[in-house]
């Protein structure tokens, strides 16, 4: 495969999520609270980058399922973050939309990647 890991869909969308946390987030915001999902929506994209470095299967899908831990991590901190109120209903319904999106964009990958695995698997008789 030649394609760079910046153009995967899934690492944009991901980078995306970061980004709006990053702008939304206020520097007069609870900074333990801030660092924390911050760092973990960075991770996010960290495990999908190191992904596409990996060649065996089994290594890319515990790579994506960190990422989605994280990712899990990510929507509840911004639902938190909206109870709290550092964010508004509005834009923390955006970010929840995101991240669930992503969550399952990373499993559809890990379903393909699996069916794959279970198709070259040789069969036992």
């Amino acid at each position: 495969m030649n394609i760079k890991f910046e153009k995967l869909l899934v690492r944009q969308k991901a980078k995306e999520i970061t980004l709006n946390i990053q702008k939304e987030l206020k520097p007069d915001d609870d900074w333990w609270f801030k660092s924390q999902v911050q760092r973990a929506s960075i991770s996010v994209i960290d495990y999908i980058a190191q992904w596409y470095e990996k060649w065996y299967d089994d290594a890319k899908v515990k790579l994506y399922l960190v990422a989605m831990w994280y990712n899990t991590k990510v929507i509840n901190m911004i639902s938190l973050g909206k109870d709290l109120g550092y964010l508004t209903p509005e834009t923390a319904n955006h970010i929840l939309w995101e991240c669930i999106n992503l969550n399952k964009m990373v499993y559809s990958l890990v379903s393909k990647i699996k069916k794959k695995n279970e198709a070259e698997a040789p069969k036992v008789q």
